[in-house]
């Protein structure tokens, strides 16, 4: 755990934005929150993409969520 991670109250207020409820598909292979703490890590601390701990998910998983949250909109009203 890093200072960064999010506290479980902050992720419940995140959660909707980022976990849209869908009864169609399979459910998701990749940690949202994982994700969510790995953008605040590299935030908080101003290391490289590739330079994310192992306990993130891969750099590339996290770099393409953060670009389409930033492309739709999710992470201005995060």
């Amino acid at each position: 755990m890093y200072n960064s991670d999010l506290k479980d109250e902050e992720w419940n207020i995140i959660k909707p934005y980022i976990e849209k409820s869908t009864k169609i598909g399979r459910p998701a292979a990749i940690n949202r929150r994982g994700i969510v703490n790995a953008i605040f890590y590299l935030s908080r601390t101003g290391c490289q993409w590739r330079m994310l701990p192992k306990d993130f998910p891969n750099h590339k998983t996290v770099s393409h969520y953060y670009n389409r949250w930033v492309a739709n909109g999710t992470w201005q009203k995060i």
